[in-house]
């Protein structure tokens, strides 16, 4: 009878459970995330390690018949891994399936790979370990398949999951059926009325068009677009723009649709009663030549927007509430988001390249409720359309249908105060994905303002300004293009290129530009980054400012994570990359700029000119000095300094005949250092050193000290 070692149970348990382990982290990760990440690899490289060290363990003890067992162990492991990579890669980006349905059927096919696993390595370690095998067998087995049923659920119906079948939003606004006059309806909030169908259509989305005209005091006509929201419902959302009587009556394709044609009600729009200064003041819009964004009565409209590129990711509860209600205490306006997060359709979880059907809806009913919650704590919302720019270029979408989906898109979120973004970089190229002359994605603009009542801004997300900014931009002919917006991140060691904010400001034709997307903090900047480019934003002609935050820009990424960046002042680490949200969110950069915007609004900002590098009249700068100058003719003048050093320069310009005003103003705390009297001296202000060698602001004014 032949010596059994006492080496193998061991050795073959802890190939066997490091391999078990290795399998439950893919699975979970792959199958649960949809996004491998870091920690699968590491656990890969441990199995690997283990593998080895007890291969070369077997080989110096002389345990050659061990050896070879382990390595057939060790082979079938590594058949798994292709076996479980391969099906997974064709149901993710092969096949086109639904979000609903390949979690699915990804996650009966990782059971049935990990049974295949467990039932490979029982025939390689055949008799001699049967019985340890069939125990690890039989256990992964129990622990699989109750996992599977967890994850399903989780995919399918958690409440927080972003991809999750949401039940249908409730929507904050009054809601009414057909010939309702209802209670008053406030001004400027959404109101939706919903329409039930007496026909049956194969294919809703496509088989029907239905409008409805909003008839307002004096006359004044709106026609919006309603949108089909599953079995017979269409529903219309609308938010009256004038005080009193209202009437509507619809229009459908299929006139003999007796519930959805010719159908009729009122509703009285009264007083907005709340404190919100979107609904105060009415929707945003711009005007020919005005170079901001103004509310609908005109005021000036402060741009100071946050960054959520993953917002359908976000968790809703634990997170995304927070992170919209700590925002808007914070003093920012503007909700800046784009629909990602899901591999699939590069979406926030449904499937348009089949069309859109009811597998869908619930990923729209979790936009709803973003959307509506963003209106609710009174911030504009700047979104991109359906889904990642490159959708577009990966899969080929029908001209009819893609206007189709930028309808849709517009009735669905066109009545809440919004800005509309079209998509991420689409502008001018997207760095040569698609043709500048044959961008898609302005057949989705168009789509967009074809079907919008209300004229919200529009725009369209730009490259970065090496490659893009007004001069070339792909949009800018639109007739429907109303904004610019940009992606400069101005430098931090130096003075700003000025050609950047000058190409905006003289080939621009007049429209408000925005510094949409920068640096983020701690990604690729840090405090004083993200701070000075607010400043140069609104310095350089530039009408608003979007900030971002690392893991809130993009919630869950590791996107540049694991390296070691520099803006030009400061290192950002990979721990400095590893902020959770939860401290992200109350960077004090969050502070700071409020502080820059109650600044701003103190001095009639919008009536600021750039003065750029202008020396001959406006500002002669020391050496070495970073800044950047704005001025309300000769009445004001705003400089911010950011050199290292206290070095300021020369005021030009100055009325001799006047008496000025001068102080320093801290961007880091808000708080005013007054300089007294500035003597100019044929016109001419020698500026004082500043207080000490961080940033500062200074305003010099004409009269006596505010």
């Amino acid at each position: 009878m032949k010596k059994r070692s006492k080496a193998l149970p061991t050795l073959s348990a802890l190939v066997l459970g490091t391999g078990l382990i290795a399998a439950l982290v893919w699975y979970y990760d792959v199958y649960v995330n949809w996004q491998p990440r870091v920690y699968p690899f590491v656990i890969t490289a441990l199995v690997i390690g283990v593998i080895l060290l007890t291969l070369l363990v077997l080989w110096l003890r002389g345990e050659y018949k061990v050896l070879r067992l382990v390595w057939k162990s060790a082979l079938s492991m590594a058949i798994f891994a292709l076996v479980l990579s391969v099906p997974s890669y064709l149901i993710n980006n092969v096949m086109k399936l639904g979000a609903k349905r390949a979690a699915d059927v990804t996650i009966l096919l990782a059971a049935s790979q990990l049974a295949v696993l467990f039932f490979i390595l029982l025939l390689a370690l055949r008799k001699q370990t049967g019985r340890l095998a069939v125990s690890l067998t039989v256990i992964g087995l129990a622990l699989i398949w109750p996992l599977s049923f967890i994850v399903k659920a989780q995919t399918c119906t958690c409440a927080d999951d972003p991809y999750s079948a949401v039940p249908p939003v409730h929507i904050e606004s009054q809601v009414s059926q057909p010939g309702e006059a209802g209670s008053g309806i406030e001004r400027w909030r959404m109101h939706q009325i919903s329409f039930n169908s007496e026909a049956n259509y194969a294919d809703p989305f496509n088989d029907v068009i239905l409008d409805i005209t909003f008839t307002g005091p004096g006359g004044a006509e709106m026609v919006m677009p309603a949108f089909w929201d599953g079995g017979g419902t269409w529903r219309v959302r609308f938010a009256p723009v004038e005080l009193g009587e209202w009437n509507y009556i619809t229009s459908c394709s299929n006139t003999e649709d007796a519930g959805l044609h010719n159908q009729s009600g009122s509703f009285t729009c009264v007083p907005y009663t709340g404190e919100l200064e979107i609904y105060r003041r009415g929707f945003l819009k711009t005007e020919p030549g005005v170079r901001y964004l103004m509310y609908a009565d005109g005021t000036p409209f402060f741009y100071l927007g946050d960054t959520h590129w993953s917002m359908p990711k976000e968790p809703f509860d634990a997170m995304f509430k927070t992170v919209v209600d700590a925002r808007a205490a914070q003093g920012f306006t503007v909700y800046q988001s784009e629909p990602l997060g899901h591999p699939v359709n590069h979406g926030p979880g449904y499937d348009l390249r089949d069309g859109l059907d009811e597998s869908d809806l619930a990923a729209f009913a979790d936009l709803d409720r973003r959307f509506d919650y963003i209106a609710e704590a009174g911030l504009a919302h700047a979104n991109a359309q359906l889904f990642f720019a490159v959708e577009l270029a990966e899969h080929v979408y029908e001209e009819t249908y893609l206007r189709q989906l930028g309808r849709y898109w517009a009735a669905r979120y066109g009545a809440y105060p919004v800005l509309w973004t079209t998509a991420q970089e689409a502008d001018d190229d997207f760095y040569g994905v698609f043709t500048a002359e044959e961008n898609p994605w302005k057949i989705v603009a168009e789509a967009l303002a074809a079907n919008d009542p209300y004229c919200h801004p529009l725009s369209a997300h730009q490259e970065n300004t090496g490659h893009t900014s007004a001069g070339n931009s792909a949009f800018h002919k639109l007739e429907a293009h109303s904004w610019f917006a940009a992606q400069w991140s101005p430098a931090l060691d130096s003075p700003p290129d000025f050609a950047v904010p000058k190409d905006y400001r003289q080939n621009g034709g007049g429209k408000p530009a925005v510094n949409y997307e920068g640096r983020y903090e701690n990604l690729w900047t840090k405090n004083f980054g993200a701070r000075a480019q607010g400043w140069l934003a609104f310095l350089n002609g530039m009408a608003g400012y979007g900030y971002g935050a690392i893991d809130i820009w993009l919630y869950e990424s590791t996107y540049d994570a694991d390296t070691t960046s520099r803006d030009g002042i400061d290192t950002i680490t990979p721990e400095d990359k590893a902020a959770p949200w939860t401290e992200s969110l109350y960077f004090e950069t969050t502070e700071q700029l409020g502080y820059m915007r109650r600044f701003f609004e103190k001095i009639a900002w919008w009536e600021l000119t750039p003065r750029f590098d202008c020396r001959r009249h406006w500002f002669v700068p020391w050496p070495r000095v970073n800044y950047s100058v704005a001025s309300q003719g000769n009445e004001s003048y705003v400089a911010y300094f950011y050199n290292r050093t206290k070095a300021t320069g020369l005021l030009r310009g100055l009325d001799r005949q006047a008496g000025y005003q001068a102080e320093w103003f801290n961007p880091r705390s808000g708080e005013t250092l007054p300089i007294g009297e500035a003597r100019a001296s044929l016109g001419i202000y020698r500026i004082p050193r500043k207080p000490d060698t961080n940033d500062w602001v200074l305003y010099v004014f004409k009269g006596d000290a505010q």
